[in-house]
Protein backbone atom coordinates (compact mmCIF):
# COMPACT_ATOMS: atom_id res chain seq x y z
CA UNK A 1 0.00 0.00 0.00
CA UNK A 2 1.50 3.15 -0.86
CA UNK A 3 0.36 6.92 0.81
CA UNK A 4 -1.42 9.19 -1.66
CA UNK A 5 1.25 12.37 -1.94
CA UNK A 6 -0.81 14.49 -4.06
CA UNK A 7 -1.46 16.99 -1.83
CA UNK A 8 2.02 16.93 0.07
CA UNK A 9 4.22 20.00 -0.73
CA UNK A 10 7.25 18.65 -2.16
CA UNK A 11 10.64 20.41 -3.38
CA UNK A 12 12.66 20.04 -6.34
CA UNK A 13 14.40 17.13 -4.87
CA UNK A 14 10.59 15.41 -5.28
CA UNK A 15 10.81 14.28 -1.39
CA UNK A 16 7.76 14.72 0.13
CA UNK A 17 8.08 16.59 3.75
CA UNK A 18 6.15 13.90 5.75
CA UNK A 19 9.05 14.63 8.12
CA UNK A 20 7.82 17.90 9.14
CA UNK A 21 4.54 16.68 10.32
CA UNK A 22 6.76 14.14 12.81
CA UNK A 23 8.77 16.69 13.84
CA UNK A 24 6.33 19.22 14.82
CA UNK A 25 3.78 16.32 16.89
CA UNK A 26 7.33 16.27 19.08
CA UNK A 27 7.51 19.96 19.78
CA UNK A 28 9.98 21.51 17.50
CA UNK A 29 9.21 24.95 15.99
CA UNK A 30 11.30 27.06 13.82
CA UNK A 31 11.14 30.33 12.56
CA UNK A 32 11.09 31.14 8.73
CA UNK A 33 14.04 33.23 6.87
CA UNK A 34 16.19 32.25 10.36
CA UNK A 35 16.98 28.78 9.42
CA UNK A 36 16.96 27.29 5.85
CA UNK A 37 15.37 23.87 5.57
CA UNK A 38 17.94 21.81 3.21
CA UNK A 39 15.89 18.94 1.73
CA UNK A 40 18.37 16.16 0.30
CA UNK A 41 17.47 14.18 -2.96
CA UNK A 42 15.76 10.85 -0.87
CA UNK A 43 18.22 8.46 -3.09
CA UNK A 44 21.40 10.09 -1.62
CA UNK A 45 21.25 10.38 2.64
CA UNK A 46 23.53 13.28 2.08
CA UNK A 47 25.29 15.42 -0.48
CA UNK A 48 28.04 13.81 -2.12
CA UNK A 49 31.50 14.06 0.00
CA UNK A 50 29.42 15.03 3.14
CA UNK A 51 29.65 13.01 6.08
CA UNK A 52 28.47 14.13 9.88
CA UNK A 53 30.71 14.66 12.68
CA UNK A 54 29.23 13.34 15.99
CA UNK A 55 29.28 15.22 19.12
CA UNK A 56 27.62 14.28 22.83
CA UNK A 57 25.86 16.42 25.47
CA UNK A 58 24.86 15.27 28.75
CA UNK A 59 22.95 18.01 30.98
CA UNK A 60 25.42 19.56 33.65
CA UNK A 61 22.76 21.16 35.28
CA UNK A 62 24.48 24.98 35.15
CA UNK A 63 24.24 27.96 32.89
CA UNK A 64 20.74 26.37 31.25
CA UNK A 65 23.68 24.19 29.72
CA UNK A 66 24.43 26.44 26.93
CA UNK A 67 26.60 24.59 24.47
CA UNK A 68 28.31 24.99 21.37
CA UNK A 69 28.18 22.23 18.15
CA UNK A 70 30.37 24.69 16.00
CA UNK A 71 31.13 28.33 16.13
CA UNK A 72 30.34 28.82 12.65
CA UNK A 73 28.31 28.44 9.59
CA UNK A 74 27.20 24.39 8.73
CA UNK A 75 25.15 21.82 8.70
CA UNK A 76 23.17 20.57 11.86
CA UNK A 77 22.22 16.41 10.46
CA UNK A 78 20.27 14.91 13.25
CA UNK A 79 19.62 15.46 16.46
CA UNK A 80 19.22 12.30 18.86
CA UNK A 81 17.89 12.73 21.98
CA UNK A 82 16.87 11.70 25.78
CA UNK A 83 15.19 12.42 28.82
CA UNK A 84 15.58 10.29 32.21
CA UNK A 85 13.49 13.10 34.08
CA UNK A 86 10.03 12.65 35.26
CA UNK A 87 9.76 16.19 34.08
CA UNK A 88 9.03 17.72 30.66
CA UNK A 89 12.80 19.36 29.40
CA UNK A 90 14.01 21.59 26.26
CA UNK A 91 16.42 21.93 23.85
CA UNK A 92 16.65 25.05 21.58
CA UNK A 93 18.91 25.11 19.17
CA UNK A 94 20.69 28.97 18.48
CA UNK A 95 21.77 30.28 15.13
CA UNK A 96 24.55 31.89 16.03
CA UNK A 97 28.71 32.15 16.59
CA UNK A 98 28.90 32.11 20.35
CA UNK A 99 27.23 30.26 23.42
CA UNK A 100 23.14 31.02 23.41
CA UNK A 101 21.94 32.96 26.46
CA UNK A 102 18.73 33.64 27.97
CA UNK A 103 17.99 36.99 25.62
CA UNK A 104 18.71 34.90 22.41
CA UNK A 105 15.72 33.71 20.36
CA UNK A 106 16.07 30.25 19.40
CA UNK A 107 15.55 29.09 16.00
CA UNK A 108 14.73 25.42 16.63
CA UNK A 109 12.83 24.17 19.80
CA UNK A 110 12.05 20.59 20.79
CA UNK A 111 9.88 19.49 24.02
CA UNK A 112 11.55 16.19 25.54
CA UNK A 113 8.70 14.92 27.49
CA UNK A 114 8.93 13.18 30.80
CA UNK A 115 11.20 10.03 30.91
CA UNK A 116 11.14 9.77 26.93
CA UNK A 117 13.47 9.03 23.59
CA UNK A 118 11.21 10.88 20.99
CA UNK A 119 12.35 9.57 17.33
CA UNK A 120 15.60 11.40 15.75
CA UNK A 121 15.22 15.00 14.35
CA UNK A 122 16.72 14.44 10.40
CA UNK A 123 17.77 17.47 9.01
CA UNK A 124 20.44 19.05 7.33
CA UNK A 125 19.43 22.30 8.68
CA UNK A 126 21.55 24.86 7.93
CA UNK A 127 22.79 27.28 10.44
CA UNK A 128 24.33 30.56 8.65
CA UNK A 129 26.63 32.01 12.03
CA UNK A 130 27.25 28.76 13.77
CA UNK A 131 25.37 26.08 15.95
CA UNK A 132 24.44 26.30 19.92
CA UNK A 133 21.85 25.07 21.72
CA UNK A 134 20.32 25.44 25.76
CA UNK A 135 18.99 22.66 27.79
CA UNK A 136 15.86 24.46 30.25
CA UNK A 137 13.43 23.37 32.53
CA UNK A 138 11.03 25.79 30.95
CA UNK A 139 9.10 26.36 27.75
CA UNK A 140 9.96 30.40 27.49
CA UNK A 141 12.73 31.34 25.51
CA UNK A 142 14.49 33.49 28.08
CA UNK A 143 13.58 30.95 30.64
CA UNK A 144 16.63 30.33 32.95
CA UNK A 145 15.42 27.26 35.13
CA UNK A 146 18.38 24.39 34.72
CA UNK A 147 18.02 20.92 34.35
CA UNK A 148 19.07 18.68 36.71
CA UNK A 149 22.82 17.43 36.26
CA UNK A 150 22.12 14.26 33.67
CA UNK A 151 18.80 14.62 32.53
CA UNK A 152 19.25 15.28 29.27
CA UNK A 153 21.32 13.45 26.44
CA UNK A 154 21.96 15.57 23.23
CA UNK A 155 23.66 13.49 20.16
CA UNK A 156 24.27 15.67 17.23
CA UNK A 157 25.83 14.84 14.10
CA UNK A 158 26.98 17.73 12.16
CA UNK A 159 29.27 19.07 9.19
Amino acid sequence: MSADTSSTPTFSSHRPIHDVASIMAYGVSGTKGQIAFQVVDASHPLPVGLSWTPKSFIATGTSQDASSVKNSGGLLGNVQMHNVSASGRYVKFYDKATTPTSSDTPVLRFYLPPSTSPPPIEGPYQFLNGIQFRITAGQADNDTTNATAGDVIVNVGYN
